[in-house]
């Protein structure tokens, strides 16, 4: 997983904070109206889609390098899970594409992994003004240099849910939507997922969102609800387990990237090293799980030592400076955190906070019994030994 953003795109920023044409107004007050802009996205009830030219801009200056960190790290487990960028062309569906942030992940990805897939690209958005960035920073003249692969491109502004005939990918990436639909659109939004891939070979969906407790609960449950009624599709990422009641689907995990903060971030005073978010990959076909686990809540006995296979679910819970450092595990079978796992080795905290959620390990350790009422585990343990299965 790359940590730093490269050094073409390190000036494309550079460049955009730099215009006149857009900053002349705002430049005293960015990183203020940056941070708001930033907190209003997050914790308002409801997205206003419709975003003037300064919200533009904001969005491109703050969301672009994190969503490439983030959209890099999805890149990079179709690569290795599927055979999707050795084809011979790929059509992909970009859906709230927002000011380019997968289409320049895509770009740099393909260019570092050397590969020669003809892309067939479609970016959707409501915002007319994060279209309007993304065609003048991202499909200019100059970035178009940066293209080594046969590209066919398109964006279109619109919502996306009224398009009578949605052409089918081979791709489809969906990113920040979800929590914005009302009730009734995201109904539409489930029963639409299965017609907007190809039928006659294997096409894969990324659903991402922001985390945030309540709307990431109602996500996995709809999800989960999705594969039930589904069952041509299976979970690619991040679940890794055999199908089990009814291609159960856990909830509350969330991934967490790390980057090294651009440099025009750090001239600004806007420090941000790392992004949160909720995934799901889903496939029209179904997928070969590994690692059958055994069900944690029939195991656990307080001050028994124990060995079990288990997926990440977590990453250091509480960010803590000094041990121990908390991570929530799943055993695959049931719907709820079943139980938290307690590091005091930097070794294995490294190993865990390195490797992906939905990665399997073998945890051995003693079975403690925790009191704390805002704690959802009823036990925890102290972990002794971690190997990484897959």
């Amino acid at each position: 997983m790359i940590n730093k953003f490269p050094d073409y795109y390190d000036l494309l920023l550079n460049e955009i904070y730099n215009d006149k044409i857009i900053n002349k107004h705002i430049e005293k007050k960015i990183c203020l109206k940056m941070d708001k802009f930033r907190k209003t996205l997050q914790h308002r009830n409801g997205y206003d889609v419709n975003y003037s030219e300064e919200q533009s801009f904001l969005y491109t200056m703050y969301f672009w390098p994190v969503n490439f960190f983030k959209f890099y790290y999805f890149l990079e487990i179709l690569d290795e899970k599927t055979d999707l960028f050795d084809r011979e062309k790929i059509s992909i569906g970009d859906i709230g594409c927002g000011t380019g942030g997968f289409f320049t992940a895509l770009i740099y990805f393909l260019n570092v992994k050397h590969k020669k897939v003809k892309i067939d690209y479609t970016g959707f958005d409501m915002s007319t003004e994060n279209l309007k960035y993304f065609r003048k920073y991202f499909f200019s003249k100059d970035f178009k240099k940066f293209i080594n692969n046969p590209l066919k491109f398109n964006t279109y502004s619109g919502d996306f849910l009224e398009i009578k005939k949605f052409p089918k990918k081979d791709l489809v990436i969906v990113s920040n939507v979800y929590s914005e639909l009302s009730e009734e659109n995201r109904d539409i939004f489930w029963k639409k997922l299965s017609v907007y891939l190809k039928k006659d070979e294997q096409s894969y969906i990324i659903i991402n969102e922001p985390v945030n407790r309540k709307n990431n609960e109602r996500f996995h449950v709809a999800c989960r609800g999705f594969l039930f009624e589904n069952n041509d599709f299976s979970e690619l990422a991040p679940n890794n387990f055999e199908n089990q009641h009814d291609n159960s689907a856990i909830s509350d995990y969330f991934e967490t990237v790390q980057f090294k903060t651009p440099s025009i971030w750090e001239k600004l005073w806007l420090k941000k090293d790392d992004a949160d978010f909720v995934y799901r990959i889903l496939s029209n076909r179904k997928v070969t799980k590994s690692v059958k686990a055994k069900d944690l809540k029939d195991i656990l006995v307080k001050d028994e030592f124990i060995k079990f296979n288990a997926a990440l679910m977590t990453k250091d819970i509480y960010r803590k400076p000094k041990p121990p450092w908390r991570f929530k595990i799943t055993d695959g079978i049931n719907d709820i955190n079943m139980s938290d796992v307690l590091v005091d080795n930097e070794e294995h905290y490294l190993k865990l906070t390195e490797s992906r959620i939905g990665d399997i390990f073998e945890f051995s350790g003693k079975v403690i019994r925790e009191k704390g009422k805002k704690l959802k585990s009823k036990f925890a343990i102290e972990v002794q030994k971690i190997v990484k299965l897959r």
